[in-house]
């Protein structure tokens, strides 16, 4: 009894790794446009990319939780009025009919930082998203998921289009926060 308890426990703690692994199989099979791409150069100085940065939260109504100009730092938590997320990232339990998503996060760290010259600046994006859902008998998962690389794209294209930079990729649709 004692042994079949362990082996139990012991694959119960495989879940997670297998979702993990499943959701990294996910993005590394994306179409080379639509996987997350999460850091860009711009050949400006760090003050205007910082403008372009400041211009995506602001057009899209997101409080920022953490702004340090001098470090490069800007964190913030948009909020979602709907739980489903599909269309932002790829979650482990989307293959499952026996749930149904209710609470959605966002987590944006952005990094913006300088180059040795002052003459371009590097701008980094570090998306977490997590959803929550309900199942059928009741029990709540929260669930880290894969990006897609949709969040990336659309603050990057803000970044550019605010500095006027013209770009090759696609032209990202908006997104709901």
């Amino acid at each position: 009894m004692r042994r079949r308890n362990l082996l139990a426990l012991v694959l119960l703690s495989l879940v997670p790794m297998v979702g993990c692994k499943t959701l990294q199989e996910y993005v590394a099979n994306l179409p080379e446009a639509e996987k997350p791409q999460p850091t860009k150069v711009y050949n400006l100085p760090k003050n205007k990319v910082w403008e372009g940065v400041m211009h995506y939260f602001t057009s899209n109504a997101i409080t920022i939780q953490t702004i340090d100009k001098p470090s490069g730092l800007v964190y913030a938590e948009p909020d979602y009025t709907t739980g489903d997320i599909s269309h932002l990232a790829r979650c482990y339990n989307y293959y499952s009919k026996d749930h149904e998503p209710t609470v959605a996060t966002l987590k944006l760290n952005i990094l913006v930082t300088a180059s040795e010259t002052g003459d371009s600046t590097t701008v980094t994006i570090n998306s977490r998203v997590k959803q929550s859902f309900v199942w059928k008998d009741g029990s709540i998962v929260v669930e880290n998921c894969a990006t897609n690389g949709r969040i990336e794209r659309e603050i990057h294209a803000t970044i550019a289009e605010y500095l006027g930079i013209t770009e090759d990729s696609d032209d990202p649709s908006d997104l709901e926060f």
